[in-house]
């Protein structure tokens, strides 16, 4: 076994074990933050996933077999604990925040006679004295500052979805609200889809609902729209973006009565089940599903145009024009 300085005392800058020729990895470990448990408090971000892609991408062209070490929730690598560790000629610490820290110097030492490699990090301590890497490539440091590598990891978007939901409303006594919800949230557990809670009971206190225009805005952004309130149809309507809409009240009530006025389907809660709610919600994302929205929103308007001539002759007043 080769001798090692304690880690304290390693140089900065050349690692630990200084800038000599090296030989090209036979077997890399990638790991990061996703390798480590922290079930009481998840750290792991978006960027540091998306940043380990980014590496494995490299090194798959690079024609460099590799492992990746996921911890739960994260699965489809292998566990840091269980492989063996002379299995691997390098081990690469990817992204995240890099200190000494009992859970990454448990980790580095399991390693130790890896070639350890950091990229994309933070270096938490001056990198003189203190430097646990064979190599960095940091993201940044005292001596140097790079663009994260997340930038160049490909973007796979699922739709962003809205859930707009009715609050509870005593006077329908056949309500069934809760399993519209229900329904709803095994739609959303089922499949990729990034969820915005949008409420259109407006709070001057809760920014997104303070005004009409903050609803409307959340509401315009959204591929689609999850709701069992008639504004939550009828304000999506109004921006063109398609709603998954489903009346609450056994027999149908407001939102199925306003479904028919603006010519768009909704589900009633009689008849709801999983396959009808996944066909809805699929339709609303194909190009017939957002152009019939464009034609419910032409429709709508024009219908709700010749509201103001009944209004005035209700009133007994002569519309002018």
């Amino acid at each position: 076994m080769r001798a090692r300085l304690p880690r304290r005392l390693t140089r900065g800058g050349a690692g630990r074990r200084g800038s000599g020729p090296r030989r090209p990895p036979a077997r890399v470990l990638l790991a990061g933050s996703f390798s480590i448990d922290n079930p009481d408090r998840p750290v792991t971000t978006a960027g540091d996933l998306l940043a380990c892609e980014v590496a494995a991408e490299w090194l798959d062209r690079a024609g460099i077999a590799h492992d990746v070490a996921f911890a739960p929730p994260f699965h489809g690598g292998v566990d840091w604990r269980a492989v063996e560790p002379s299995d691997y000629s390098h081990v690469v610490w990817v992204c995240g925040p890099v200190g000494q820290g009992r859970k990454q110097t448990a980790f580095r030492d399991r390693f130790r006679d890896s070639t350890l490699v950091g990229l994309d990090v933070t270096m938490l301590d001056d990198l003189d004295p203190w430097n646990p890497f064979d190599v960095l490539v940091e993201r940044d440091s005292r001596r140097v500052q790079r663009p994260d590598i997340s930038l160049l990891a490909a973007e796979r978007h699922p739709p962003v979805v809205g859930l707009c939901l009715i609050h509870h409303q005593r006077h329908y006594a056949r309500a069934r609200h809760d399993d519209v919800e229900a329904a709803f949230e095994r739609l959303i557990a089922s499949r990729p889809m990034s969820v915005v809670r949008i409420d259109t009971v407006i709070d001057s206190g809760s920014p997104g609902r303070r005004s009409p225009g903050e609803v409307g805005a959340l509401l315009a952004r959204m591929d689609v729209v999850l709701t069992n309130r008639l504004h939550g149809l009828a304000l999506s309507l109004k921006q063109g973006v398609p709603a998954v809409a489903v009346d609450g009240v056994e027999g149908g009530a407001k939102v199925s009565r306003q479904a028919q006025a603006l010519g768009w389907p909704v589900l009633g809660v009689d008849s709801l089940t999983d396959e009808r709610l996944a066909a809805s919600f699929e339709y609303c994302l194909s190009p017939e599903g957002r152009e019939a929205a464009a034609a419910a929103r032409r429709h709508g308007v024009e219908a709700a145009a010749r509201v103001e001539q009944e209004f005035l002759a209700a009133l007994g007043v002569v519309a002018s024009g």
